[in-house]
């Protein structure tokens, strides 16, 4: 029963995460949590986790806006977990998977909606997960891994993060080589534009022929860039005349000259050859895996990538995402680990078992 009434409490923290980190803002300010239509602060009695959303049905009391579903399904979430963690595992390994799942909730949120893993949750759930595995036997503890003293867990946890890290950094590098850019020839000139976005959770879009980009797909790393062939260049309506045109995450680069995104209100022209920079996978997810490394050590992530596959492929074909297409593969990683948790260390059990007769 406490494990829930945690749970929920926290659940309704991690709203305010869920909210705040992609748009920038601290998450310690303003201190109380307010409502995301009128923006004005909601009363302590009103804001009890999950009854208030219930018996509200689902408005803000103050201006009557709607409170979007996901803030008391995080909640109901949150609480169902911790109480699973505290019912099926030991209270040290309990502790350390509820401290895991306060972090996984709002990565899975994340990056299922703005496509973005903020490594400082990654960061502080490796470290956790570390230091977790000095007083934690282990959430999961394989059959042929015999007892260890606490300097063997902290080796294998450490051991996974390595793992995690390297195996999805390497594919991203590989990736870069392989699908690094996505050439399109036009057979007559297209319009392309710079679309400013609408919204604080909306990006900066680049749009040619109709078909519009995110910023954050195309510009990683300082050396990606955009590179258009065509008709000249209009900044804030002023003709450059130029046959190519170079675009990065902060600049425009056209005629041996540089305009800074920030400082111009609008960037246009005709081109008949692109170049888009992309990436097999965001940069965030090798943090990610990492993190799930530490948690259940170096042995786990051959099924977590082979599940987090399988899940994303599922999702891909139930939601008809087409090749090329975007897709956040954070929340099909913690599938993975999911699927892991619940009885894929089985299946590493019997294969080593296999191997080793």
């Amino acid at each position: 029963m406490l494990s829930g009434v945690i749970g929920a409490c926290i659940g309704s923290f991690l709203n305010v995460v869920i909210y705040r980190v992609p748009l920038g803002m601290k998450v310690s300010e303003p201190k109380r949590s307010f409502c995301p239509g009128c923006k004005k602060d909601i009363p302590w009695q009103w804001n009890i986790p999950i009854l208030s959303w219930l018996l509200l049905r689902g408005k803000c009391r103050g201006c009557g806006g709607k409170i979007a579903v996901h803030y008391v399904l995080v909640e109901i979430l949150t609480c169902a977990l911790f109480v699973a963690a505290w019912v099926y595992f030991p209270p040290a390994e309990a502790i350390l998977l509820m401290l895991g799942i306060a972090l996984l909730i709002p990565i899975t949120w994340i990056d299922g909606q703005h496509m973005i893993i903020p490594t400082g949750l990654t960061w502080a759930g490796s470290a956790i997960g570390l230091i977790g595995s000095i007083f934690a036997g282990g959430i999961v503890r394989l059959n042929l891994q015999g007892t260890a003293d606490w300097s063997e867990r902290v080796l294998r946890s450490g051991l996974g993060w390595i793992a995690g890290f390297g195996i999805l950094y390497a594919i991203i590098l590989i990736g870069k080589v392989l699908f690094g850019r996505q050439k399109t020839v036009f057979e007559t000139a297209e319009s392309w534009h710079l679309k400013e976005p609408e919204s604080d959770q909306e990006q900066l879009q680049f749009v040619v022929a109709g078909e519009a980009t995110d910023w954050g797909d195309m510009f990683f790393r300082k050396s990606d860039k955009l590179l258009l062939k065509g008709h000249g260049l209009k900044i804030d309506g002023q003709a450059i005349p130029c046959n190519e045109v170079e675009i990065r995450g902060e600049e425009i680069i056209a005629d041996g000259k540089s305009y800074k995104i920030e400082e111009i209100e609008s960037a246009e022209g005709k081109t008949t050859e692109v170049v888009i920079p992309r990436e097999a996978m965001g940069s965030g997810d090798p943090h990610l895996l990492a993190m799930l490394g530490t948690f259940f050590g170096w042995q786990s992530m051959l099924i977590i990538i082979m599940g987090s596959c399988v899940t994303a492929l599922t999702a891909a074909l139930f939601a008809r995402i087409g090749l090329g297409r975007a897709l956040p593969y954070g929340p099909f990683l913690i599938a993975g680990g999911i699927i892991w948790l619940c009885g894929g260390w089985a299946l590493w059990d019997s294969y080593v078992e296999w191997a080793r007769r």
